[in-house]
């Protein structure tokens, strides 16, 4: 067999098509290819580590939380594809800073790609995210190439703000990424605009608005959350725990360290971030939640890089 299809079928076919004037060349690799596709296809479920769930049913009926996924071999690979370009990409930066061509201050995504792409996965391009200055992943899984995240980085005007914003300043509002922000933790407020804007058209969007560890005590993250929990604003609020605030332990900074129960007033979720079919599966209850309020998610990952 090849792929799932015999040759004997696969040449009864090129004979067939042979008669009809189609060539036996270009005949038998689309036949091939139609086969390999179909393979690529094929569901598979994929189990993964439980999440944690904290107030789930606040808004009425718990969800059940999902403890594998469906998916395929072909998704996979795309998956694959886009977190190994985000990886060279992100070690690529690496090297250009320390040689110093790139200015300014640059912080790292390497390690943390599991939670990108997992949230892209379960997002469409009329969710909005603003997230952190660790932020050149998220300009290009919301349609950025890679020359122009790192002509941003060099000071080019390919970058998407013209070279002038730097590693923390990247913006794409055409596919509603809201950048990078330089001050920890002022985007989650921006995430609760972004939400107020969602409900305000009724267009269906839900608002990520990201931060670390570090800064999950900031003054304005509860400041957003209440209001947001308030108005009932479709905004899911994400830690992507990489276990360091800069340089110090997350459990010498933060008195608690279960951040996904941080809101109080709103479902909470914990998933290994490391795992891209938990996070995507996960990200898909947090935005069914989110259509009746806010929503804290913790992701539980880790950087490769120093602060």
């Amino acid at each position: 067999e090849h792929r799932g299809c015999t040759d004997a079928k696969i040449m009864l076919s090129v004979a067939r098509r042979a008669r009809c004037g189609v060539p036996a060349a270009r005949c038998m690799s689309s036949l091939v290819k139609a086969a390999k596709d179909k393979e690529l296809a094929k569901p598979l479920t994929i189990d993964f580590r439980p999440m944690e769930g904290w107030e789930l049913d606040y808004y009425g009926t718990a969800p059940t939380l999902p403890t594998s996924a469906t998916t395929s071999a072909g998704e996979l690979l795309e998956y694959y594809e886009t977190m190994y370009t985000m990886r060279r990409m992100e070690i690529a930066t690496d090297v250009l800073y320390k040689g110093k061509f790139v200015a300014g201050f640059c912080h790292l995504y390497d390690g943390q790609e599991g939670v990108g792409m997992g949230l892209e996965a379960a997002a469409t391009m009329t969710d909005s995210i603003v997230t952190s200055y660790r932020d050149h992943c998220y300009q290009y899984t919301r349609g950025s190439t890679v020359a122009e995240v790192l002509g941003e980085l060099l000071g080019k005007y390919i970058g998407p703000a013209k070279g002038k914003g730097g590693s923390m300043h990247m913006y794409k509002a055409d596919n509603n990424f809201y950048g990078g922000n330089g001050i920890v933790g002022a985007q989650t407020s921006l995430g609760a605009g972004l939400a107020f804007a969602h409900k305000y058209a009724e267009d269906g969007g839900v608002a990520f608005a990201l931060y670390g560890d570090g800064a999950a005590n900031q003054g304005q993250l509860f400041e957003a959350a209440n209001i947001a929990a308030l108005l009932k604003l479709p905004v899911i609020f994400v830690c992507e725990n990489n276990q360091y605030a800069m340089g110090t332990s997350l459990a010498r900074g933060s008195a608690c360290t279960d951040y996904y129960t941080r809101g109080q007033y709103m479902p909470g979720i914990k998933v290994d971030g490391m795992d891209v079919l938990a996070v995507r599966e996960a990200v898909k209850v947090a935005k069914e939640l989110a259509k009746e309020g806010p929503v804290m998610m913790e992701m539980d990952t880790y950087r490769y890089h120093g602060h």
